[in-house]
């Protein structure tokens, strides 16, 4: 969520309550990751990973830290982000990275 990778999005107060276990739980699968010496790439969706939004064919990659569009939004539709990742896999232009993807 940082610069200083210190704070992570669902730690923060207003963030939602029925997915935050499992975000916690995806964290811990972060730090494995970080701390093993297979070849992995990690992709978290944006803040707003909407089930129901249209496919755009266009996402932009971020690293780490939170990001947001020019209008201080941060989502991707389900399907942009399956594209990403496989545009990821034929792709392998973060190893052993964390990204995020975003419209």
């Amino acid at each position: 969520m940082n610069k200083d990778h210190t704070a992570q999005l669902f730690q923060g107060a207003d963030f939602p309550a029925d997915v935050k276990p499992l975000s916690e739980e995806m964290g811990k699968a972060l730090d494995v990751l970080k701390q093993s010496s297979i070849n992995w790439t990690y992709i978290s969706p944006a803040a707003d990973f909407d089930h129901n939004a249209a496919r755009t064919g266009k996402y932009v990659v971020a690293g780490e830290e939170f990001t947001t569009n020019d209008d201080g939004q941060s989502k991707i539709s389900y399907e942009d982000y399956a594209i990403a990742m496989v545009d990821e896999i034929e792709n392998a232009k973060h190893k052993n990275e964390r990204i995020s993807v975003r419209w």
